[in-house]
C-alpha cells in the first residue's frame, strides 16, 4: 500500500513538474511576442488589468453622475465638499441628498436627451456643486453662466444653448427664463430613477462649455459622458489618492472645463473637494495657510499661481499638503520644477482642450528633464498630422497634434461648418480633433513636446514669430524666470517676465530688466533663434492678470508700454537699461565672450583622457556617462582613477552634477564636499558623555570569549533543560505509535498554548539575570560613552543584547501586536510612550535603558533602532530619543546619541546619525533635510477606534491564536497522525516497543520517510490553507485604523504572506502559491520571485518576466500611529528588484532595474505608457542615481530556454529537498542518535543531551561536505554561470543547506569569535578577532575575505544576477574595518584597513575605499563630524 501511494505521488509530481516546465516556456515565448503599440505616427495607451484595484466600487461605471453616486454609496460619511470661505463641510451622503433634491426639481422639466439646464450663481457655496450633480442625475446637460461676463456674451450663450430652466441662488427670475431658486428647495431629497434617454454614454451630453471667445463669439462644446468617465478613471489610475485622506482643490470656475478634472479626480476615489473663491485664489501668499488648514493634498492651478504662493514650498506647505500639483492652461516654466518637486512633491503636468473632455495627457515633471505634455491617457490617441493636411507624420517630426479616442467631443453646438473643420474623420485613425497646437512626438521617451500654437504668431518686421517657442526657452533655460509672455508693441518684440529674484526692490510694477542680465539673455537667444524672434526689450513685472474662468494669462491685459514710458521716464544713469537690446554688443561679440569663458584649461585635458581610458570609448567633453556605458563597475573605476589623480569626485557626483568630462574638469582639485547650510537646518551637537572607566577596561580575547560561553550556558539553560526533560520523559515514541487522532490534536493545542507563553517565560528569566547582573529587574545601568573593543562594556552590551533578543525574537514570531511589543520593551528597560505602533521585524538593539520613545510613534518594517555603533575598534554608546508623533520609515536606521523631533518623518532607507528637529522630513543617505511635514487631522476622523485599546488588543490576540490553531496547529497535528501509517508496526501490539526492538537501519528508513513525508505534505497543505485564507480575507484599498480589528487582521495577513514567501523563496511552486494567495500575475509561471517583505497580494500586480532578489521590502502598507494606508504596487514587464531594496508603491516603469539597497516609488520613477515598453533604466543608491542600462529585450531573447532535465533538477533541489528534507534533517539525526544512546542503556537526559550535541556537529560537518562537493574550494571567488545551469542551482542548494543546518549554531555564537571556526570550515577567509553580528551573512563562502579585528553588522552581497547570469567575486575587507548596521558591501570591493562604513552606506561592486570613514549610498568619505 505504501509503495503504491509513493508511486502515485511521484507520478503526480512528475506530471506537475512537466506542466510547470511547459508553462514556463509558454510564458517566455508569449511574453516576447506580446503585441505592443508600434505605430510610428501615433501614441495610444490602454488601461491595465488592475486599473480598478484602487477603486473597485467604480467597476462598470458608465455615466459621470455614477462616479459620484458610487462613492457616496461606498463612503457616505467621508467629506465630499469643503468650503473654507464659509467653514461648511458636506459628507458624500449629505451632498448626494442635496443633489437629489435638485434632480427632483429639475426632472419634471426635462422631456428628452441633451436638454440643457443652465446655472447662474456665484461660486462660493455648496448649492452650485449640488446643482451640477443634480442636473446630471436628472439626465440634463449642464451649462454654467458666469454672471460677470458681458451681457452680450451671456445673451449669445443662452440663445445658443436654449436651456429649459436656469438654476439660481436667491433670484426669483433670470432674463425671463424658467428659473428655480435653489434656496427654496429642501436640503435633502430621495434618489430618482435614471431617465430612459440615458442610453449611450458616448453620445448623451454631460456638459456644454463655451470657449473664451478670443477669436469671436464663444463656441459651445458638446461633451458626452464617456469622455469624462474615462478622465475620472484615468486620474484614479494615475494618482495615489486614498478616501478619508486626500482632498483636491476646486480653483476653476464651474463654467470652465478644468473644473471636471478638479472635482471628479477626487470623487472617483471617495476624496474631498475644497472649493476656493476667486478672492482666495488671488490672495497670493495668503492662500498658503488656507491650503494647510484645509489639508489640500492635490492643488489644481495655473502655473502662474505658484509664483505668487511661496519660494519655499517644502517649508511653507509641509508634506503631505499639496503633495500633488496639477498645473493646466499654460506651459509650465522649467524654473518652477525643482522647488516644487522637493520633499516628495509631484508636479503632474496636464494638457487637453475643451473639445477633448478637458485633459488628455499627463507627465510627472522632474528636475533636469524637459517639460512636456507627456503621454496620452488610456483610450486616447495622439497623432501628428501635417499642418492643413491629413498625412500622418512619423515620430520626431513637427506638425499639428490631433486627438482621437473616447475623449473627443461631439462638436460645436449649432456650428456644423466649424465642427467639420476641427472634428475630422481620418481614414486611418478615425475621428480626430485638430488642436491647432504645434507638437512633436519623442518616440524614445513616449512623450509629446508642445511647441506652441499654430495660430498664435506675431508678425515682427515682416517675419512670423512663434511666441510659444520663445516663451518656452525663456522659462526653461533661465531659472530666475517664473513666467514669460511676448507681445508686439511700438514696432518692437517685447518680453514681459516675472522674475522675483531680479525684482526685489522695484518701486514700480513694470520696469526694465537689469542691462547686464538682459544682455546675457539676448546672447543665449541669439544662438538658438533668428533675429526677429529675439525680444528688443525685456521688462520685469510683478505678475500677470489671469482670466477669471480658465486661470490662463490674459494676453489682452499685458502692460501698455506707451503709458508706462510716459509715466516714468528714465534718468541718464539708467538710460542704457531702456535701450533696445539690438543696440548693445553684437551676438558675435557675446558668443566670443561666452565661448572664451567656457574653455577648458589645458591641464584638465587629463580628465578627458582618464574618462576615455576607463570607458574604453572616444567620449566627448559633454557625453553623459550614463548614456555611454556607465554601469556601476565603470563608474566606481572612474571615481577611483580620478581620486588618485587629484579630483575628489564621489560616485554619486559622476552620475549627477559631474556626469560629463567637462563638468569634472571644472571641479576644483581635491575639493572638500560643501554642505549647503541654507538647505539644512542647523544641527545640534551631540551630547558628549563621560564613560565608565572601570567598564572601559580591556579583557583578553580568550577571557572575553570564555565569559561569553558561560553567559550562553546560563541564558539557554532553562530552554535546554526543559527540552531535554521533555524528550527524556515524555515517551514521545510510544505516543507517536499508539495515540489516537484526538490525542494528537489535544496535545498540539496544549503545545501551541505553551509556545505562546515562551516570550513571557523568557522575559521572566531575563529579568532574573539582569537583576544579578545590575541589581535591577528592568534597567541595565549602563553609562553612555566610547568604549574599546573587548572591554567590559563591550561584553556587557553583548550580553544585554542577547537577553533582549531572546525575548523579542519569539515575541515577533508568535504575535503581531504593537501593544505587546511596547509592554515587553518597557520591561526590558525602555521608556515607551502610549500607542507605539512598531512592526514585528524592527531590529531593536539595546541596552534599552538608553531608548526613549514618545507617544504615537510609528516604526515601520525592517527599520533599525540602535543605541550603539562601531567606529573602528571603538563602541559608541549613546541614548536615542524618538519624539511624539514621529515616523521611522521602512528599513531606515537611527543610530546612537540621536534625537528625532516631534512629528518628524525619516523616509525609507534613510540613516539618521544627527539630531532631527520637530516636524521635519529627512531623506537619502547620508540623511538630508528635505522639508517640513505635518500631521493630517482628516484621517483621524475616520480612524477612531471602535473599542478601548485593551479590548481591541485582547480581541486581536485571541483572533491570532484562533487563526494560528486553525491554519497551522490543527492541520499539522492531523497530518502527523495520518502519516504514522508509514511506520509498519503502528497497528501491531508491538507498537509501544518499536524504537526498542526494531533494527536501527529500519528505524532510519521509516523515520526518514515519515519525517520527509510529514514535513513536505504539511508545508504544502499549510501553504494552501494560508493562500485560501489570504484570498478570502482580501483587504480594501485606502485607509484603515492602526488600532482597529480590520487593521490588525491586515497586518496579520501580511505576516502570514511573509512567512509563506520566506518558506518557498524563489521556488517554482512558490510562484504559483503567491498567485493562489491573490498576487495578480498577468501570466503566472514565468517570473523569478524571491522573498519580498510586506506585499499585500490583492493590491500587487506582477507582469511576466519580473525578477525579485532576496530581502526586498515594499511599503504598500504605509502605517502610522493612528492609520494605515493600503496602496497599490505594479511591477511591470522586465522589472528587476535587487537585494534589500525598498519598492514602496505605485506604478513603476517597464525595463526597470532597481539596485541593491535602493528605494523606489512612482514619485521618482513612473510608468509612462502601458502599450509601449520604456527605455531601459538602471538606478542605485539613495536618492537613486541612474547608471547605464542593459537592453532587457535583447537579454530576454538571448536566453536559452531550460530543458526539462534541468528544470526537473531545479524543482527537485529547491521545491522538494530544500522544503522537505533540509528542515527535517536535524530532527532525524537527533532521533537516530538518541535511539542509539538509549539502546546503549544511557540515562535518558544524558542521551538526549549528547544526541543534541552530536546532531549539531553532524549537521555542521554534513554542510561542509555538501559545500565542498557541490561548490568546491575555489568556485565563487571570481566566477560566473548562467541562471539556467546546474552550477547555479547547486550553488544555491548548498546555501540552503548552510541556512538550514548551520543556523542554530551560528545564531547562538553570533557576536563571538566561535562562529568564525564554522565559517572557516565553509571556506571563508577570516582573520583573528573578527566579529559577526549575523554570521549567516557570510554565505558566499569563497568570496569572503576579512582581515583581523573587523566588526561586521551589515549586509554582505557578494553575488549578483546580471543579464540572467550569476556572478560572484571576492571582496577584501581588511584589518580593523567596520561594516555597521544596514551597510551593504557588494562583490569585488576592496576596503582598506581601519575603514568604517556608517549605517546604511552602500559599497558598489568593485569600489575601492581607502582608509577613512564612509557614509551614503553610494559610499563617500565623511567630511563633517559624523563619526
Amino acid at each position: 500500500m505504501t509503495a503504491q501511494v509513493l508511486a502515485t505521488t511521484l507520478l503526480v509530481l512528475f506530471v506537475l513538474i512537466y506542466a510547470a516546465w511547459r508553462r514556463y516556456l509558454w510564458v517566455a515565448r508569449t511574453t516576447q511576442q506580446e503585441p505592443q503599440d508600434t505605430c510610428p505616427y501615433s501614441l495610444t495607451d490602454v488601461f491595465g488589468d488592475q486599473h480598478l484595484a484602487k477603486i473597485p466600487h467604480q467597476k462598470g461605471v458608465l455615466w459621470l453622475t455614477e462616479v459620484f453616486s458610487r462613492s457616496a454609496s461606498k463612503f457616505p460619511d467621508h467629506i465630499a465638499l469643503q468650503i473654507p470661505h464659509t467653514g461648511e463641510s458636506l459628507t458624500f451622503a449629505e451632498l448626494d441628498a442635496r443633489a437629489n433634491a435638485v434632480a427632483a426639481a429639475v426632472s419634471p422639466l426635462l422631456t428628452g436627451p441633451d436638454q440643457v439646464v443652465a446655472v447662474a450663481m456665484e461660486q462660493d457655496n455648496w448649492q452650485i456643486v449640488a446643482a451640477h450633480l443634480g442636473i446630471l442625475k436628472a439626465g440634463g446637460a449642464v451649462m454654467f453662466l458666469d454672471t460677470t461676463l458681458p451681457d452680450a456674451l451671456i445673451t449669445h450663450m443662452i440663445e445658443d444653448a436654449q436651456p429649459v430652466v436656469v438654476l439660481t441662488r436667491g433670484q426669483d427670475g433670470f432674463r425671463d427664463l424658467p428659473t428655480i431658486d435653489l434656496l427654496t428647495l429642501p436640503e435633502a431629497g430621495s434618489g430618482i430613477k435614471p431617465p430612459p434617454w440615458l442610453d449611450d454614454p458616448t453620445q448623451r451630453l454631460a456638459t456644454i462649455f463655451y470657449t473664451s471667445g478670443t477669436t469671436g463669439k464663444p463656441k459651445g462644446v458638446e461633451c458626452p459622458h464617456a469622455g469624462y468617465v474615462n478622465l475620472a478613471l484615468s486620474y484614479a489610475d494615475y494618482f495615489d489618492l486614498a478616501p478619508g485622506l486626500d482632498a483636491t482643490t476646486l480653483t476653476s470656475s464651474l463654467g470652465y472645463d478644468g473644473s471636471i478634472s478638479e472635482m471628479y479626480s477626487a470623487w472617483v476615489s471617495g476624496c474631498a473637494v475644497v472649493m476656493l473663491t476667486k478672492e482666495q485664489i488671488r490672495s497670493g501668499p495668503d492662500l498658503v495657510p488656507i491650503l494647510r488648514e484645509a489639508e489640500v493634498t492635490v492643488l489644481f492651478c495655473p502655473p502662474v499661481l505658484l509664483t505668487t504662493l511661496t519660494p519655499s514650498p517644502e517649508i511653507d506647505l509641509p508634506y503631505p499638503v499639496c503633495r500633488y500639483v496639477v498645473p493646466a492652461g499654460e506651459a509650465f516654466p522649467a524654473a518652477l520644477v525643482e522647488p516644487w518637486t522637493r520633499a516628495r512633491r509631484q508636479i503632474i503636468n496636464t494638457y487637453g482642450p475643451t473639445e477633448a473632455s478637458t485633459d488628455t495627457s499627463r507627465q510627472s515633471l522632474r528636475p533636469g528633464e524637459p517639460v512636456t505634455i507627456g503621454s496620452p491617457f488610456a483610450n486616447v490617441t495622439y497623432v501628428i498630422l501635417e499642418i492643413g493636411g491629413l498625412r500622418p507624420l512619423p515620430h520626431g517630426e513637427t506638425g499639428e497634434l490631433c486627438i482621437g479616442g473616447v475623449h473627443v467631443a461631439r462638436g460645436y453646438r449649432n456650428l456644423p461648418e466649424e465642427t467639420a473643420a476641427k472634428f475630422i474623420d481620418h481614414p486611418e485613425f478615425g475621428r480626430l480633433y485638430r488642436t491647432g497646437d504645434r507638437c512633436r512626438i519623442d518616440g524614445r521617451t513616449q512623450r509629446v513636446e508642445f511647441l506652441g500654437r499654430i495660430d498664435t504668431q506675431l508678425k515682427v518686421r515682416g517675419h512670423r514669430v512663434e511666441t510659444q517657442a520663445v516663451e518656452d526657452i525663456l522659462q526653461t533655460q533661465f531659472s530666475e524666470i517664473d513666467a514669460a509672455v511676448l507681445d508686439y508693441q511700438g514696432d518692437e518684440l517685447i518680453a514681459f517676465v516675472a522674475a522675483p529674484s531680479l525684482d526685489e526692490a522695484s518701486p514700480t510694477e513694470v520696469h526694465p530688466a537689469p542691462a547686464e542680465w538682459a544682455d546675457r539673455v539676448a546672447s543665449i537667444l541669439a544662438k538658438q533663434l533668428p533675429g526677429p524672434s529675439i525680444p528688443s526689450r525685456i521688462f520685469l513685472v510683478d505678475g500677470f492678470v489671469m482670466k477669471p474662468v480658465s486661470g490662463k494669462i490674459d494676453r489682452k491685459r499685458l502692460p501698455d508700454l506707451s503709458r508706462v514710458l510716459n509715466r516714468s521716464e528714465p534718468d541718464e544713469e539708467g538710460a542704457s537699461e531702456w535701450l533696445p537690446l539690438q543696440t548693445r554688443p553684437t551676438d558675435a561679440e557675446r558668443a566670443s565672450m561666452i565661448d572664451a569663458s567656457e574653455e577648458v584649461e589645458p591641464c584638465d585635458e587629463r580628465v578627458l583622457e582618464i574618462c576615455r581610458e576607463v570607458f574604453d570609448a572616444p567620449l566627448g567633453w559633454d557625453d553623459a556617462f550614463a548614456d555611454h556605458g556607465g554601469h556601476s563597475i565603470v563608474i566606481a573605476s572612474l571615481a577611483q582613477r580620478l581620486q588618485a589623480e587629484g579630483w575628489a569626485v564621489p560616485v554619486r557626483a559622476l552620475l549627477s552634477d559631474c556626469d560629463t568630462a567637462r563638468r569634472i574638469a571644472q571641479r576644483p582639485l581635491k575639493t572638500e564636499r560643501v554642505i549647503d547650510s541654507s538647505a539644512t537646518p542647523a544641527r545640534q551637537d551631540p551630547v558628549l558623555f563621560e564613560r565608565d572607566e572601570k567598564a572601559a577596561r580591556v579583557l583578553s580575547v580568550g577571557y572575553f570569549t570564555t565569559l561569553q560561553v558561560f553567559f550562553l550556558l546560563l541564558l539557554f539553560a532553562p530552554t535546554t533543560l526543559g527540552f531535554l526533560a521533555f524528550v527524556a520523559f515524555a515517551e514521545i515514541g510510544e505516543f507517536f505509535m499508539t495515540a489516537a487522532l484526538w490525542e494528537f490534536v489535544a496535545v498540539g493545542l496544549v503545545m501551541h498554548l505553551v509556545a505562546l507563553t515562551l516570550p513571557f517565560a523568557s522575559l521572566l528569566w531575563v529579568m532574573v539575570i539582569k537583576f544579578f547582573m545590575g541589581g535591577h529587574l528592568y534597567k541595565n545601568r549602563v553609562t553612555p560613552g566610547v568604549y574599546p573593543k573587548w572591554s567590559r562594556m563591550h561584553l556587557r552590551v553583548w550580553c544585554i543584547r542577547r537577553l533582549e533578543r531572546s525575548v523579542l525574537h519569539p515575541l515577533g514570531t508568535l504575535f503581531r501586536s504593537a501593544p505587546l511589543m511596547a509592554y515587553v520593551l518597557r520591561r526590558l528597560g525602555a521608556d515607551i510612550g502610549a500607542n507605539l505602533q512598531s512592526a514585528h521585524d524592527v531590529e531593536f538593539s539595546g541596552p534599552f535603558d538608553l531608548l526613549t520613545v514618545g507617544d504615537d510613534v510609528a516604526i515601520q518594517g525592517g527599520a533599525g533602532i540602535s543605541v550603539s555603533r562601531w567606529v573602528g575598534n571603538e563602541l559608541h554608546l549613546g541614548p536615542v530619543h524618538l519624539g511624539t508623533d514621529c515616523k521611522i520609515g521602512m528599513r531606515a536606521a537611527v543610530a546612537d546619541n540621536v534625537s528625532v523631533g516631534r512629528g518628524s518623518w525619516i523616509t525609507p532607507l534613510t540613516p539618521v546619525l544627527h539630531n532631527v528637529g520637530d516636524w521635519e522630513m529627512w531623506d537619502g543617505a547620508p540623511a538630508r533635510f528635505a522639508g517640513r511635514c505635518a500631521k493630517m487631522q482628516r484621517p483621524g476622523n475616520h480612524c477612531r477606534p471602535a473599542f478601548s485599546a485593551w479590548l481591541t488588543e485582547t480581541l486581536n490576540i485571541l483572533m491570532q491564536v484562533f487563526l494560528d490553531f486553525v491554519l497551522i496547529v490543527g492541520p499539522t497535528t492531523a497530518i502527523t497522525w495520518f502519516a504514522t501509517a508509514l511506520i509498519p508496526s503502528r497497528a501491531t501490539e508491538l507498537a509501544g516497543d518499536y524504537f526498542r526492538i526494531t533494527p536501527l537501519a529500519e528505524i532510519v528508513w521509516h523515520l526518514g520517510l515519515y519525517t520527509f513525508t510529514t514535513t513536505w505534505v504539511t508545508i504544502v497543505l499549510l501553504s494552501l490553507l494560508a493562500c485560501a485564507f489570504l484570498r478570502v480575507t482580501a483587504a480594501a484599498p485606502g485607509l484603515h485604523s492602526s488600532r482597529g480589528l480590520r487593521g490588525a487582521l491586515l497586518l496579520y495577513r501580511v505576516m502570514r504572506f511573509n512567512q509563506l514567501q520566506r518558506l518557498w523563496t524563489w521556488t517554482i511552486t512558490g510562484q504559483y502559491l503567491r498567485a493562489l494567495a491573490g498576487l495578480r500575475f498577468t501570466r503566472v509561471g514565468g517570473s523569478e520571485c524571491d522573498l519580498m517583505y510586506n506585499l499585500v497580494p490583492e493590491m500587487a500586480g506582477v507582469d511576466a518576466q519580473v525578477f525579485w532578489s532576496h530581502g526586498g521590502f515594499t511599503n504598500m502598507l504605509d502605517y502610522g500611529s493612528e492609520h494605515i494606508v493600503l496602496r497599490q504596487l505594479e511591477m511591470p514587464k522586465n522589472f528587476f528588484a535587487g537585494n534589500n531594496c525598498v519598492v514602496e508603491f505605485g506604478q513603476l516603469p517597464t525595463n526597470f532595474l532597481l539596485g541593491v539597497a535602493t528605494p523606489a516609488n512612482d514619485i521618482r520613477f513612473r510608468r509612462q505608457m502601458r502599450s509601449r515598453l520604456a527605455q531601459p533604466t538602471t538606478v542605485a543608491g539613495n536618492p537613486p542615481v541612474r547608471f547605464a542600462s542593459a537592453d532587457f529585450e535583447s537579454e530576454t531573447e538571448s536566453q536559452t530556454p531550460p530543458g526539462f532535465g534541468l528544470f526537473f533538477g531545479r524543482v527537485l533541489l529547491n521545491d522538494i529537498f530544500s522544503i522537505g528534507v533540509l528542515p527535517t534533517a536535524e530532527v532525524l539525526v537527533f532521533a537516530v542518535f538518541t535511539t542509539i544512546l538509549l539502546r546503549l542503556e544511557q540515562h535518558p537526559v544524558i542521551s538526549a543531551f549528547v544526541a543534541l550535541i552530536l546532531a549539531e556537529i553532524a549537521l555542521l560537518l554534513s554542510c561542509m561536505a555538501v559545500k565542498k562537493l557541490l561548490v568546491g574550494n575555489t568556485w565563487g571567488s571570481e566566477h560566473a554561470t548562467p541562471f539556467w545551469s546546474w552550477r547555479h542551482f547547486t550553488y544555491f542548494f548548498a546555501q540552503d543547506c548552510f541556512f538550514a543546518w548551520c543556523k542554530r549554531t551560528l545564531a547562538v555564537t553570533a557576536g563571538t569569535v566561535m562562529s568564525n571556526a564554522v565559517l572557516r570550515g565553509m571556506g571563508c577567509r577570516i582573520g583573528k578577532g573578527t566579529l559577526f553580528a549575523a554570521p549567516l551573512q557570510a554565505y558566499d563562502w569563497n568570496a569572503v575575505s576579512f582581515g583581523d579585528d573587523c566588526v561586521v553588522a551589515g549586509q554582505l552581497q557578494y553575488h549578483s544576477m546580471e543579464n540572467m547570469t550569476l556572478r560572484v567575486k571576492r571582496t577584501e575587507i581588511r584589518d580593523g574595518s567596520v561594516v555597521n548596521l544596514g551597510a551593504t558591501v557588494m562583490g569585488g570591493a576592496v576596503i582598506e584597513p581601519e575603514t568604517t562604513l556608517m549605517p546604511l552606506s552602500l559599497v558598489l561592486k568593485e569600489m575601492h575605499l581607502p582608509t577613512a570613514s564612509y557614509e551614503g549610498s553610494p559610499a563617500e568619505v565623511v567630511t563633517d563630524d559624523r563619526t
